[in-house]
């Protein structure tokens, strides 16, 4: 029972970190287009390029933050079955609840902005999923580089 939990745990994380990944490119495909101006924009029966990108990169920031979110719960159970206690303040630990909250209001932003169709808010947003990398991939590296209860080597 435990090792399934375990690899949901496991599964769940990863999958939040790869649905951010999608959000982190579709943001840099959107700026860049706007370096592009008129010339990036493509335009087929009223929806614009823009438009569909801001749209996938809220779906993709939801979805990861969801998986994320779930990613955490199981790995409470999970420590609950192997160690006793529900939460251990290791540097993964602490880690991915700081990734919670930067991508709970990068989330919040995306939305808010592509709902009200407020393009200086899509821009922020975008730069925040591609500044997300940095602490996706500092998170993602404690893994290997610091012996905590997340040490898989």
């Amino acid at each position: 029972m435990v090792w399934k939990i375990c690899l949901t745990h496991a599964m769940l994380g990863v999958s939040g970190y790869v649905c951010f990944g999608i959000a982190a490119l579709s943001g840099g495909i959107y700026l860049g287009l706007q370096r592009l101006g008129d010339r990036g924009r493509m335009q087929q029966n009223g929806l614009t390029l823009e438009k569909i990108r801001s749209v996938l990169t809220c779906i993709y920031l939801t979805f990861g933050f969801l998986l994320l979110t779930a990613a955490i719960i199981s790995g409470s159970f999970k420590a609950r079955a192997l160690w006793g206690s529900n939460w251990f303040l290791d540097a993964k630990a602490m880690g991915s609840l700081a990734l919670w909250i930067y991508y709970l209001i990068t989330s919040l932003v995306a939305i808010i902005s592509t709902l009200k169709e407020n393009k200086r808010g899509i821009l922020l947003s975008s730069a925040l999923c591609m500044i997300g990398i940095v602490p996706l991939s500092l998170n993602f590296l404690i893994n290997y580089t610091i012996h905590s209860q997340h040490y898989y080597l």
